[in-house]
Order: structure tokens, then C-alpha cells, then sequence
């Protein structure tokens, strides 16, 4: 009877099966790519890329006697991935063989280190440098240009200063007038 109503206890109870953790070794992803494949994916170049992880390397390292932790490299990689295409934590950990958490946890690392560092490396305009840069922003806002596949210059518009949107500006273009004739 006691062993009928163990059995019975066990039927009930609801056993949670885990996943085993499974590890894979992620080499150095920018050995196989050419110097536009490395830009079109993290929009910075290797030399780049690398000056950022000497930068950051001793801020982000992970200090632990664990065989498996993720180099300043890949979290460096994986927080460019994120910021360049603005993906999901799911599809930047598998393009570099890495869990969502751990996807998080180097965004998290790689984005406060470079907070930590922005006064050292981030200058804002002052004095009559800023004038400067505000006259010369205006000067380009509210210009539309159009090119052809050489790079050329085909049209232009710059009747509005400031801001106004593209599609205003686009509509009452010539180029425009010609597409619809």
C-alpha cells in the first residue's frame, strides 16, 4: 500500500527535465572575414574594433578561474552587432554562437565601460567652435540631394533652412515633377 502511494506521489509531481548546458568554442569570428565584411557587419573597421578592445579589455575581462568565459573580443563583437543592426539579443547570439544571457551580459559590460570612458574620449563642441558647428549644421539642414550610381550629383534642393521632412522637400522638387510626368 505505501509503495502504490509513492508511486502515485511521483505520478503527480511534475519533473522539470533540463537542457544540459552545452558549450561551443567561438574562435576569433574576424579571422575569416575581409575588411568590408567586418564593416558591413559592425560598422567600424579591424583596426578599430581591436584599438576598442585593448581599450577595453581591462575593464571587461572576466576575472574567473572558468574555462568557458566570453573574451573581450567576442563581448566587444556581440555589443557592435547589437548596436549596428539593433537585433535581438536571440539573433546576435547566434550569429556568434552565444546564449541570450550571455548576449546580455556583454552588452551590459561593453556599453557601461564605454560610459565610464566617454569623458576621456567623447568632446563636445564649446565657445566659438560651437557657433561654428551649430551655423554649419543649419546650413546643411534642409537639403536634399540625389545621386546617380557614380556618385554624381544629380539634384539638388535647398530651398527650406531647418528642418522640414524629406518627403515635403521631395514632393515639391523638380525630380519629383519629373517621376510623375
Amino acid at each position: 500500500m505505501a509503495n502504490a502511494y509513492r508511486v502515485a506521489r511521483l505520478r503527480r509531481r511534475r519533473v522539470v527535465l533540463r537542457r544540459q548546458k552545452t558549450f561551443k568554442r567561438v574562435i576569433d569570428p574576424l579571422n575569416g572575414l575581409t575588411d568590408e565584411d567586418i564593416f558591413c557587419r559592425y560598422r567600424f573597421r579591424r583596426e578599430t574594433i581591436m584599438f576598442l578592445v585593448t581599450l577595453l579589455s581591462p575593464v571587461i575581462q572576466y576575472h574567473s578561474r572558468k574555462s568557458m568565459a566570453v573574451s573581450p573580443l567576442i563581448q566587444v563583437l556581440v555589443t557592435l552587432r547589437f548596436l549596428a543592426t539593433g537585433s535581438f539579443y536571440r539573433l546576435v547570439g547566434d550569429s556568434l554562437g552565444l546564449s541570450i544571457a550571455s548576449v546580455a551580459r556583454s552588452v551590459d559590460r561593453v556599453t557601461s565601460a564605454v560610459c565610464r570612458l566617454s569623458r576621456t574620449y567623447i568632446k563636445f563642441p564649446t565657445g566659438q567652435y560651437l557657433s561654428d558647428t551649430k551655423k554649419k549644421f543649419f546650413e546643411l539642414a534642409g537639403k536634399c540631394m540625389t545621386c546617380d550610381a557614380s556618385y554624381r550629383i544629380t539634384n539638388c534642393v535647398a530651398k527650406w533652412p531647418g528642418s522640414v521632412h524629406d518627403s515635403r522637400m521631395f514632393k515639391h522638387s523638380h525630380l519629383c515633377q519629373k517621376f510623375e510626368n
